[in-house]
């Protein structure tokens, strides 16, 4: 790498060797390379001159070779492993995963108060009896074919209104003090009516159903009385016509039979004209006698059959007892409540809650505006490439509880995810300069200072050497994950209190980090940051490191991070998943791109695990799958087909944030050094 001004660099500028006059390559510490990759005598360090001597003239030494500040890592876990792993997400099962927590909670939520609800009710008992129709005692006698037609529906019908008629209604009053409510229904194909009624007494249920049905048959019974009653003066009228018809026929009767009789005295006579003619007279009187008398006799049969009738209804009138109805089956107290029932209305209220939480998550997902995958961070930044996801790390949020999972916890998924941050930079390092990176964030509480802390222990874990600068004068943090304390740092230094060499803490358990806290907090936090002391500083730092990593203040709040972005030569930005938001993001990168800042990519944190699928890919792991990743890397873009939250598919082109395994990292990451110490011709040709 160039050892030129850290500017703004050019998105195609390659790293720029140092190398000693005898060909070898040359470490930022001062050692040379020989051809087996081991250290040789040493050679001067260029751009420290300015930062050694202290206020009182004193030189002091390099802050790699001999730091007087050094300290020690609290470990609580050694080692560290992995392979490929990669987040895949579904919209609308990640949804519902995502809203998990909502959509339970409102399903126990509505059974427990349907559970509670049901439990305060007072018992409800339902009591039923069956009627059986009959056809009226009237029409049988009337037409005895009645019985043997198939039901009329609508008289059935007409029966169940006349049970809940105010005839009826008001007899039941009368007897219960009240009129309730009943409920008439039809037993299958059959002329059986139900009627059922409810009570919170298994008593009164019965009584209002039996009430009901007893007075339903007085009513009826009254009703089929008149009928009879009715029905035998209508008989008794129409043998009374038969009658007076009858009366009508005796008078041509008897006149023709007088006729007839005259005629026959006329036979005796001589003379045969006579005789023919009395002859045809008595014939032709004969057959109107017939037709007569079988007249009268049809009118007799009839009044017969009426007044058979007659005596009938007279009979049946007098032995009614039932109204057309019969009880097959009178109510009795019910054993069981049908109402509330406890357990079937709590499942019925989980269900519903589980709909109501379903509802609501969809409501809450449409209203969120926040980042939550890759592709909303891609989305929100125009365009700009992931680095990593990180999962959620429980406590990082909380000032006193600061943690470096990527040491305490190495085979976590944090740890791994940002071993792939630290893959990513190193082939973005293949594309651009990226000696001195700042990682920064768009508001406050979105873990861009762990963030630079596990990614300083994960590029350490391959031999780098890494200075950590914490630029973020305002709220410092860094200190605190390193376990460091503030009195003297960044501030100091700039300021001229003390040397470099005074202020640099390295940690000798943690491989070659070094750490600059950030000092006390100056008064003029931008201007400082902006003075030529501090780029000179960043500049000699970048020359004796393998990485500077820069720990920023937010974007938004104040301006140190567009102040530095001019003199780093990458810039990263954080966010925190389902807390930043595409507008804070937008702002953010629009901010930095107003001055060209070198915006190398950004990183979603704290995402949730459980949105999606952590799987072992087979062709993330191996060396074919190495190489295609590396391939992929290389080129800057990686077609992936990723799904919107609308449902349709989209294909994006991204670098992917998968972490490699142990051994393909310290490969890359020789294979990354190898290149950027060889002469700049060999490298151009």
């Amino acid at each position: 790498m160039s050892g030129g001004d850290h500017g703004p660099s050019d998105p195609t500028r390659r790293f720029e060797g140092h190398v000693a006059g005898d060909g070898l390559p040359v470490h930022p510490d001062g050692t040379r390379v020989n051809g087996a990759g081991e250290a040789s005598h040493p050679a001067p360090v260029g751009h420290l001159r300015s930062f050694r001597s202290n206020p009182t003239g004193a030189v002091s030494t390099d802050p790699w070779a001999a730091a007087p500040r050094q300290a020690t890592f609290p470990l609580n876990g050694a080692g560290h492993g992995g392979s490929g792993r990669h987040f895949v997400t579904d919209d609308g099962l990640a949804l519902l995963i995502r809203h998990k927590r909502t959509i339970v909670l409102m399903a126990i939520l509505t059974a427990i108060v349907a559970f509670t609800f049901s439990n305060l009710q007072e018992p409800v008992y339902r009591a039923s009896a069956d009627l059986l129709l009959q056809s009226r005692r009237s029409e049988q006698i009337v037409d005895p074919n009645s019985q043997q037609r198939a039901p009329d529906r609508s008289r059935i019908q007409t029966e169940m209104q006349i049970l809940k008629s105010r005839s009826v209604q008001n007899r039941v009053a009368e007897r219960l003090g009240k009129v309730p409510s009943i409920e008439v229904q039809v037993v299958g194909e059959t002329d059986v009516l139900q009627i059922s009624a409810e009570s919170t007494s298994r008593v009164e249920a019965a009584n209002i159903v039996n009430t009901y049905a007893d007075t339903y048959i007085a009513t009826r019974r009254q009703q089929l009385i008149d009928d009879l009653l009715a029905a035998g003066e209508d008989v008794r009228e129409r043998a009374s016509a038969i009658e007076r018809q009858l009366a009508d026929l005796d008078g041509p009767i008897s006149d023709l039979e007088a006729q007839i009789a005259a005629v026959e005295g006329r036979l005796t006579g001589t003379d045969n004209a006579v005789v023919r003619q009395a002859t045809a007279d008595r014939a032709r009187l004969g057959q109107e006698l017939s037709v007569k008398r079988r007249q009268a006799q049809t009118l007799q049969d009839q009044k017969n059959q009426y007044d058979q009738q007659l005596d009938q209804l007279r009979l049946a009138s007098n032995l009614t007892e039932t109204g057309g109805a019969q009880v097959i089956s009178r109510a009795e107290p019910p054993a069981d409540h049908v109402r509330p029932k406890p357990v079937r209305n709590a499942i019925l209220g989980l269900i519903l809650g589980a709909m109501l939480g379903v509802a609501l998550a969809f409501l809450r997902d449409r209203a969120d505006n926040t980042v939550r995958t890759e592709l909303d961070l891609e989305t929100a930044t125009g365009g700009l490439r992931v680095l990593a996801t990180i999962p959620t790390v429980p406590g990082w949020r909380r000032r006193g509880s600061t943690r470096v999972v990527s040491v305490t916890e190495p085979t976590s998924r944090a740890a791994e995810s940002y071993r792939a941050l630290r893959t990513s930079l190193e082939f973005l390092g293949r594309e651009y300069t990226t000696r001195v990176v700042q990682l920064t964030s768009p508001g406050p509480g979105e873990g861009k200072t762990a963030t630079v802390a596990n990614l300083a222990v994960a590029l350490a874990q391959t031999g780098r050497r890494v200075t950590v600068v914490c630029c973020d004068l305002r709220r410092p943090r860094l200190h605190e994950f390193f376990g460091l304390d503030n009195e003297v740092g960044l501030s100091s230094v700039v300021l001229g209190q003390v040397p470099l060499s005074a202020a640099l803490v390295r940690l000798q358990n943690l491989g070659r980090i070094a750490v600059l806290p950030s000092g006390p907090p100056p008064s003029n936090p931008s201007e400082l940051l902006a003075s030529k002391r501090t780029a000179e500083l960043l500049k000699a730092l970048a020359d004796a490191s393998d990485i500077v990593l820069i720990d920023s203040a937010p974007v938004l709040p104040v301006t140190d991070a567009v102040v530095l972005a001019r003199r780093v030569d990458a810039t990263v930005l954080v966010s925190s998943a389902r807390k930043t938001t595409t507008a804070q993001i937008r702002r953010a990168v629009e901010r930095l791109r107003q001055i060209d800042a070198p915006l190398a990519g950004a990183v979603l944190n704290q995402f949730d695990t459980s949105e999606g699928e952590y799987y072992y890919g087979p062709a993330h792991t191996g060396v074919g799958g190495l190489a295609k990743r590396a391939k992929g890397l290389l080129t800057g873009k990686k077609v992936r087909t990723r799904r919107r939250r609308d449902g349709t598919t989209a294909d994006q082109e991204t670098v992917t944030d998968e972490a490699v395994t142990d051994e393909a990292v310290t490969d890359e990451a020789a294979n990354g050094q190898a290149a950027s110490h060889e002469p700049a011709e060999r490298r151009s040709s």
